[in-house]
């Protein structure tokens, strides 16, 4: 049996990319050198981020050596863009796997404080009721999702993806603003 290497991300939290390892290993080779690196929007450097096979993994603004805090709140957020993770054990010329999103956790979070101060009203279904502040949010969120459907592990379109973004920003900054 072959290992098959496989991690999932989480995004939810903009200080931490959440990274799981959910490889299935082949249980009569022992895993040797399990390595980790990460390269953040904006950077050359690939960071080697220390992991234990099948396990969780966070890497936050000290693994990408952004920070030196030594707590949470000290932490920054890490910034939106393309992110390139590759994983490998030994042999690492053979035994690896490659992946790239687009993190939109820091402005997801603008998106949410927006959507939250349109203190949506639970009781009508009407859609005379959804004034346009809704409907451009909305359409932010249809951006937000372009911009993190063109980088996966088969599509790289990376112009398309930031203008995706960059219209997001613009429309969330719009409604956030009241202008």
């Amino acid at each position: 049996m072959i290992s098959k290497l496989h991690l999932s991300f989480d995004n939810s939290d903009p200080k931490i990319i959440g990274i799981r390892d959910n490889s299935i290993y082949n249980p009569d080779v022992t895993i040797c050198d399990p390595y980790l690196v990460v390269v953040a929007p904006g950077f050359q450097t690939a960071y080697a981020v220390d992991v234990t096979p099948n396990n969780y993994h966070p890497v936050n603004s000290n693994s990408l050596g952004l920070t030196t805090a030594s707590n949470y709140s000290d932490m920054i957020n890490l910034p939106d863009g393309v992110y390139y993770v590759k994983y490998s054990i030994q042999p690492h010329d053979k035994m690896y796997r490659e992946y790239w999103f687009y993190r939109t956790s820091a402005l997801r979070c603008d998106f949410n404080q927006a959507l939250l101060s349109l203190h949506l009203d639970t009781c009508t279904s009407s859609r005379t009721l959804v004034d346009e502040r809704t409907d451009e949010l909305m359409l932010a969120d249809f951006h937000l999702r372009a911009a993190e459907a063109n980088i996966n592990d088969t599509e790289a379109n990376e112009d398309l993806a930031n203008k995706h973004y960059q219209k997001a920003k613009e429309i969330i900054t719009r409604v956030v603003k009241g202008c």
